[in-house]
């Protein structure tokens, strides 16, 4: 009799202990799949895991550094941009085309032109390039290269007293954006982006009868925004 009660204790604690230990083997196997999840994402972005189309509406300010006429009269300008390219994995990076598109509402400072002056520019730019992407885990470096057209408008408006006189003109010029950048993601199609461009921009006399852009510009323009990796 004893000999049966004991093996029924024995047989009911292996009853209770079963379900407790398939738990721990089914929460040990959803942490490990879990796990090798994470390393290989992680894995794949360390092996050019980045390709494909992306997008990348940024938001900064551009410093004009010369020449000297373009930077007295020209003070920092807010530049809002949007670029869009298509990455290939090579390796541990990733290369493709890059397309770049801004439109600067220029800070003109009026007093450079002297007294009774009111001037507007505008500046529309529209580039194509390349773009060098490496993956550092979370991180991410890249620098890239365009060249592209610019298109300068302005209008002014001279008022002193009797004399009254206004005009625009709009005027074509080449382009040349270098530049490099660095982000974090914030998920595998997003990151948060920090762009720093030198681009340089060049006008020449084109005998039109009218007022000429002859000037060559260089800024540092500082951008920040969002990538999207689609």
């Amino acid at each position: 009799m004893r000999r049966r009660i004991g093996g029924g204790w024995l047989a009911a604690a292996l009853a209770l202990t079963a379900p407790a230990a398939e738990a721990q083997e089914a929460t040990a196997s959803a942490s490990g799949g879990l796990s090798a999840s994470t390393t290989g994402t992680a894995a794949m972005r360390a092996t050019g895991g980045t390709d494909g189309l992306f997008l990348e509406p940024t938001l900064g300010f551009g410093m004009p550094v010369g020449d000297g006429h373009y930077d007295l009269l020209v003070d920092i300008s807010f530049v809002p941009a949007i670029s869009v390219g298509w990455l290939f994995g090579i390796g541990d990076a990733a290369i493709g085309p890059e397309a770049w598109i801004t439109y600067t509402p220029l800070n003109v400072d009026d007093d450079y032109l002297g007294a009774g002056w009111d001037v507007y520019g505008g500046r529309f730019r529209v580039a194509g390039g390349a773009r060098f992407h490496v993956d550092l885990g979370a991180l991410y470096l890249f620098t890239h290269l365009g060249v592209g057209f610019e298109l300068v408008h302005a209008n002014w408006e001279y008022d002193v007293g009797p004399l009254h006189y206004d005009d625009d003109e709009s005027d074509g010029g080449l382009v040349i954006l270098p530049g490099f950048g660095f982000g974090g993601r914030l998920a595998d199609w997003v990151g948060l982006t920090m762009r720093l461009d030198f681009p340089t921009a060049m006008h020449w006399d084109d005998d039109d009868g009218g007022v000429d852009f002859d000037y060559h510009s260089t800024d540092i323009e500082v951008d920040f925004g969002v990538t999207f990796f689609l």
